[in-house]
């Protein structure tokens, strides 16, 4: 199978993966509702998710080359570096969203959003 072919792959797999989370965070919403940090995190990851799926040549080269599957193009030698890396920078990334959304609803942000003010 030609690398071209195993990035399509992972291109097909991850937006399968995107696609089918959202019927399944929908019924475990109503299965058992989510706290609000819970609810922030998801949003992070999916948006995580989103990107990873759309920025593929970047992120299935470093995932084939820690499986010893080649995919070393323009990357260094350091697979489980890179991916260390990548998955540090996912979860700094939602810990920051997580947070600055806490500072813009604790000054006032939340007014914006018609879910909270209906209530």
């Amino acid at each position: 199978m030609s690398f071209e072919a195993i990035l399509l792959a992972w291109a097909f797999g991850l937006g399968a993966a995107s696609a089918a989370s959202l019927p399944l965070g929908s019924w475990a919403g109503l299965v058992a509702p989510p706290t609000r940090p819970l609810v922030g995190f998801l949003m992070a990851f999916g948006a995580g998710a989103l990107l990873a799926a759309l920025a593929i040549e970047l992120v299935a080269p470093t995932v084939l080359a820690l499986h010893g599957g080649g995919g070393h193009r323009g990357h260094s030698h350091d697979p489980i570096g890179e991916f260390l890396a990548m998955g540090m920078g996912m979860a700094v990334g939602s810990i920051l969203f997580i947070g600055l959304d806490q500072i813009v609803n604790a000054h006032g942000g939340f007014l914006r959003k018609s879910s909270t003010t209906a209530a």
